[in-house]
């Protein structure tokens, strides 16, 4: 078994509001399982999260930034450390309760998790 880590995306609140669509699960973060930061970039396209900026607020900056080559480590989340394991399935989140976080693991469904 190839070893995993878990990288963070977290969202900005680009024009003033949060994209939130439980159904693929993105929410405030949404939290990737992958063996690197560029199977993990493919992974949040795949999801839904995109890296363009397309329609984004030109002043409030990009809603999604992307993995870069140095986050061989998962990414720190407002100085939160990431998880080291999966996170529990079904438990709420702490932050933005209305929208969630939401993991991906490499195998099996997405599920709403504790925000980091």
């Amino acid at each position: 078994m190839t070893d995993t880590k878990w990288y963070v995306y977290h969202q900005n609140n680009s024009g003033g509001r949060f994209t939130n669509d439980p159904d693929r699960g993105i929410g405030y973060e949404v939290i990737v399982e992958a063996e690197n930061y560029v199977q993990a970039n493919e992974r949040a396209e795949a999801i839904g999260l995109y890296f363009d900026g397309s329609g984004d607020c030109s002043c409030c900056g990009r809603r999604w930034d992307r993995q870069d080559s140095f986050a061989d480590e998962p990414n720190r989340s407002y100085g939160y450390d990431v998880l080291p394991s999966a996170p529990e399935p079904g438990t709420k989140s702490d932050w933005y309760s209305d929208i969630g976080s939401y993991a991906h693991p490499l195998t099996g469904e997405f599920y709403r998790c504790n925000c980091l």
